[in-house]
């Protein structure tokens, strides 16, 4: 094989490399968009809280498994933990209250504030 070509491949690849690795700097949502804001205004079940149960609550309070008793798929069972101080107390990893998510890290910020903007509406 022709030395020039055999150069230009080895060229072209490390490029490829170079290319290919710093596309990978950026892997998060805030480093991509700065800043996220997080908007509470107007916070509702069906819009904002009801998809953060569904993804991090359901599978230990839902039909078929109701830990502690508890059915979010129900609003009304999420209104009387929220009323009571439970859940505000369990997401915010507050002692005394077993953190929530069960064995799984603490919610992202702007779900807590967006849970606890909720709470404030239910009293």
């Amino acid at each position: 094989m022709n030395t020039m070509l055999m150069r230009k491949k080895v060229y072209f690849i490390a490029i490829l490399g170079i290319y290919t690795l710093g596309s990978c700097t950026y892997n998060n949502e805030e480093d991509l968009y700065g800043k996220l804001v997080c908007d509470t205004a107007n916070v509702s079940y069906l819009t904002h809280i009801k998809p953060i149960v569904e993804q991090h609550c359901i599978s230990c309070h839902g039909e078929s498994v109701q830990n502690a008793g508890y059915n979010f798929n129900l609003e009304s069972d999420l209104i009387v933990v929220a009323k009571s101080g439970e859940l505000f107390g369990v997401i915010n990893h507050i002692s005394g209250f077993p953190p929530m998510p069960n064995g799984m890290p603490k919610l992202d910020d702007c779900k807590v504030t967006t849970i606890n903007a909720w709470i404030n509406t239910q009293k």
